[in-house]
This record gives C-alpha cells, sequence and structure tokens, in this order.
C-alpha cells in the first residue's frame, strides 16, 4: 500500500517549490507530489494541477511525471479524472515537444460517455491547438482515419468524438489560428481531403460526419480561394469509379451531401467535369429506382445548379444524349387534337411531373447553350421533341391560368398558408418551363433565356460604375414573371375601354406541320 502523503504535506511541498529560486533542485519534492497520485481523492485534486505546474522544472523525471499525470487520467473518480485532464495541457505551456503527446491522450479519452468532462476535454484541446496547430491536427486526424474500434463503444468512435471536436474548436479559434498563418488552413483542408481518400481502405465516413467535415472546410478562406481543392475532397467521398446503387441508402445519402457541398465551390470558379458526368451517366439512369419522391427530386435539383457551372463544351455533348432520353420520360406526346385537349383539360388535375421537368429540361437548356451538337443532328428527333414541349407548354399556361385565378381570389394571410405556397411554387416552375421552351423555337437557335429556378431566391447585384447599364448598352433581357402581380386600378384616360385579354404564349405552328 502507498504510503499516504495527505492534503497539508502536499501543499507544504508545493509551497517549496513555488518559493524556490532554483526549482530543479528540489526534486524530492517534486517525487512527493508524484507519489500523492496514489492517494486518495483529495490528494489526486493537488497532484493533477501540481505535477503540471512544475514539470518543465524536473527533465529527469519527465516521463515518470507524464505517466503520473495519465494515471489520474485514468483514474475510477470523475472529478480527478476533469481536473487531471484540464491541467493536462500546461506540461506544453513552456515547451511544445509535449503537444503532440497531450493531444494523442486527449482525444483518445474524447469517448468517454460524460459529457463534462468531454466539454473540459474539447478545452483542453483547444489550448493545445493554440500552442501547436498543425502538430495538434496531425494527431487527431490521424485518429480520425485510423478506424479504431473500442470495446464497448464500437467501431469509428473515436473518429465522430475527433471531428466533433474539431468542428467545435475550428469554429472557435478561426480568427486567431489562421492568421495571419494561412499554412494553417492549407494543412487543414489537406488533412480533409486525406480524410476522404482514406475511405477507400477502411469504412465510409458517415453522412453526419461528411456533413462536419464539409462545414469545417468550408469555414476556410484557403477553400473559398481554392476551390478546385474542395471539390477534389468532396470527389474522394463519392467513388466514382464505384456503381450506383439506387436501392442503397447509404449510396444515395452520399451522392446528395456530395451534390449539394460542391455546389458552392462551382460558383467560386472550380470545375465540376467529373461530377456531372458520373451523375449524368451513373445516377440519372437509375433515378426511377431510387425509394422516395423526395430523393429524387433533390438530386435532379442539384444537377439543375450543378449545370448552371458547367461551361465545358466536352462535357456538354457527352452528356446531352444521356440526359434526353430521360427528359423525354417526363414529356408526354400530345395527341392528335392537342391544342383542344390542352385548353379542355381545367377539370382534370394534371399528373405530370413539372418539378422534374423543369430541372431536366434547365440542365438541359444549359448543355445545348454549351453545344449545339446534339439538337442540330437528328430533324426528326427534334421535330418530336419540339412537339412535346409545344404540348407540355400548353398544358402548363393552362394550369398557371387556373392556379392564378385560385389565388387572386385568396386574402394575403390566406397565401402564406402551406397549401397556397405550393402552388406559387408551382406558377414559378411553370413559369420557368415556359421561358426555356422559348429557346428551342428560335431560329436560329440561341440559348441565351437566363431564369431563376424555382426554389431559388433571386439575389439582385447593385449597379457599379462598370456595368452594362452605364456603358448604354441594353440590358440583357430575361424572364422572371411575377407569379401573382398586384390588381391595379383602372387610371386609363378612357375608363370605358376594356383591356383586351392577352393570349398565352404559344409556340409556333405552321398548318403543314411542326416547325
Amino acid at each position: 500500500m502507498a504510503e499516504v502523503v495527505g492534503v497539508s504535506e502536499l501543499y507544504k511541498q508545493y509551497g517549496i517549490l513555488a518559493d524556490a529560486a532554483d526549482k530543479s533542485q528540489h526534486t524530492e519534492n517534486y517525487k512527493i507530489i508524484l507519489q500523492a497520485t496514489q492517494g486518495v481523492t483529495n490528494e489526486k485534486l493537488l497532484a493533477a494541477s501540481f505535477i503540471p505546474k512544475f514539470f518543465k522544472h524536473f527533465p529527469d523525471i519527465a516521463e515518470e511525471a507524464f505517466d503520473k499525470q495519465i494515471d489520474l487520467i485514468e483514474d475510477e473518480e470523475s472529478t480527478v479524472r476533469k481536473a487531471a485532464v484540464k491541467h493536462f495541457p500546461e506540461i506544453c505551456k513552456d515547451d511544445s515537444q509535449y503537444c503532440k503527446r497531450v493531444a494523442d491522450i486527449l482525444t483518445q479519452f474524447l469517448v468517454t460517455d460524460i459529457d463534462s468532462e468531454v466539454t473540459i476535454c474539447r478545452r483542453s484541446l483547444i489550448s493545445l491547438l493554440i500552442a501547436d496547430p498543425t502538430g495538434v491536427l496531425e494527431v487527431m486526424f490521424s485518429h480520425i482515419k485510423s478506424n479504431a474500434q473500442i470495446q464497448g463503444k464500437g467501431l469509428n468512435c473515436m473518429r465522430r468524438c475527433a471531428i466533433s471536436c474539431l468542428k467545435v474548436a475550428i469554429n472557435e479559434l478561426k480568427p486567431t489560428l489562421f492568421n495571419p498563418k494561412e499554412e494553417n488552413e492549407q494543412f487543414l483542408a489537406e488533412q480533409i481531403k486525406n480524410v476522404l481518400k482514406n475511405q477507400a481502405l477502411g469504412s465510409d465516413v458517415t453522412e453526419d460526419e461528411f456533413a462536419d467535415l464539409m462545414k469545417i472546410l468550408k469555414s476556410l478562406k484557403y477553400a473559398a480561394k481554392n476551390p478546385q481543392v474542395a471539390i477534389d475532397a468532396i470527389m474522394q467521398q463519392i467513388k466514382v469509379t464505384e456503381q450506383f446503387k439506387p436501392n442503397d441508402s447509404d449510396s444515395v445519402g452520399r451522392v446528395l451531401s456530395c451534390l449539394k457541398s460542391v455546389i458552392p465551390y462551382m460558383q467560386n470558379g472550380g470545375s465540376s467535369a467529373q461530377l456531372m458526368m458520373y451523375v449524368t451517366k451513373n445516377v440519372l439512369p437509375a433515378l426511377n429506382s431510387i425509394d422516395g419522391d423526395g430523393e429524387r427530386l433533390s438530386i435532379l435539383k442539384y444537377y439543375a445548379e450543378m449545370s448552371n457551372g458547367c461551361h465545358d463544351t466536352t462535357v456538354a455533348e457527352a452528356c446531352a444524349p444521356v440526359l434526353y432520353p430521360i427528359l423525354i420520360q417526363y414529356l408526354p406526346e400530345p395527341p392528335e387534337n392537342s391544342d383542344t385537349t390542352a385548353t379542355d383539360s381545367n377539370e382534370a388535375e394534371p399528373n405530370y411531373q413539372f418539378s422534374y421537368v423543369e430541372c431536366l429540361l434547365y440542365t438541359f437548356h444549359r448543355f445545348s447553350s454549351e453545344s449545339q451538337n446534339f439538337v442540330n443532328e437528328d430533324t426528326n428527333r427534334f421535330t418530336d421533341f419540339k412537339k412535346r414541349l409545344q404540348y407540355f407548354t400548353l398544358c402548363c399556361q393552362n394550369y398557371t391560368k387556373r392556379l392564378r385565378s385560385f389565388l387572386q381570389e385568396r386574402t394575403a394571410a390566406a397565401l402564406k398558408l402551406e397549401k397556397n405556397q405550393i402552388k406559387l411554387q408551382a406558377i414559378k416552375t411553370m413559369t420557368n418551363i415556359t421561358n426555356l421552351v422559348k429557346d428551342f423555337f428560335r431560329n436560329p437557335l440561341s440559348f441565351k433565356t437566363e431564369i431563376t429556378l424555382s426554389w431559388q431566391t433571386k439575389t439582385e447585384s447593385k449597379p457599379t460604375a462598370n456595368s452594362t447599364e452605364s456603358k448604354g448598352q441594353r440590358k440583357r433581357i430575361t424572364f422572371d414573371a411575377d407569379p401573382i402581380p398586384a390588381k391595379k386600378a383602372n387610371t386609363s384616360a378612357n375608363p370605358g375601354m376594356k383591356k383586351t385579354n392577352r393570349q398565352p404564349y404559344r409556340p409556333p405552328y405552321r398548318r403543314g406541320g411542326w416547325s
């Protein structure tokens, strides 16, 4: 049984060491403090703070002192563990050579089930990150990539805990950790990329872990300045060399997470060619096999947003032939009396996938704006395509008219109801489809129409001194109709004159056939 030191004796040794001009001459006094790690709870609590405080003065017994502090971290009493973890970083206060070793122990301690211990451990790791950013990050990511299994905790428990801690730490330290040391941001971005790349050697990061890593990456100025680095990191996770499994929720979730994460970096100038090709050739053909309309529509929405950043003629020419038959599935072939059918179907709710068509048609329009080879190579196919577009447009216009008529009779409060918001969204969707269709009937073909996708909020940029308007140039025409125009008072000079009803736009039709 270890000799009892006693609380009063510990305070006595502390006083001697604190008052000594040359503390290194009092090794025996420090050893008495080390001995207290085998004592009762109060003695251990004091030792937990005294050992790190005087650690640097006794390099000859540093390893023994380090091990004693670890013993306290592994103690049965939670109060002792928390005290030892709290003061552990003080060992590195004046000498960062121990930062990696301390970070290694604390990262492993994160798997504790006690929330208060996790909180203290995170605070300690944050203090270490300030002392040695790259060293501590290297240690933490080594555990993230390790796929270690802890008894009673399950596989990859340490990885989950380390990523969660890192997210909190980076969010708190970002102003001081990376300013002005931008190389720390680059190091962190590369570590995240390596984690996603490393998953080919072990189990995949979960959807939540991937989201946390993307939040960290998105917060870095380095990623904003180098969007391709972020896109390449995301592409490591999607596994383009493997077959997409539409019936596997994890495979679908991974694709959705990657598509959502990559869009901001594409808007900053990154290339999405590889991802566009993968989604077009692997995901879209299996779209109907995905369980859940919400997941299918989300994929199409992200796909449409991605296409807005695709300015690669090679990609457009490769994707357009694959996308076309998928789009055609949702564009019905018109009946013989298409004008009458589209006009007289007011009583029936149209059974068309307007949202799907908006996404697919928008993307096909974008591909056609980059290269018209596909739409021009087969006249008969393009003629059939325009027949379908014309009929679908007539359906959109008639259904839009019904929705407008219905909504105009509703109060402002009623329009805020969810069911009416859905109708407003439907009007935006069909307006976008109608505007996109116009470009396919221009002669010569021209794909310059710009729209705001129905689920997006239009952002208006303030005019600058260098804007085209200030130079006297004409502003490009865009199509963005207000879904429910406000009723205006009749202020004409001749109130007795009635305003003629404007006919809905109909793509050109010739008596001898379709143009």
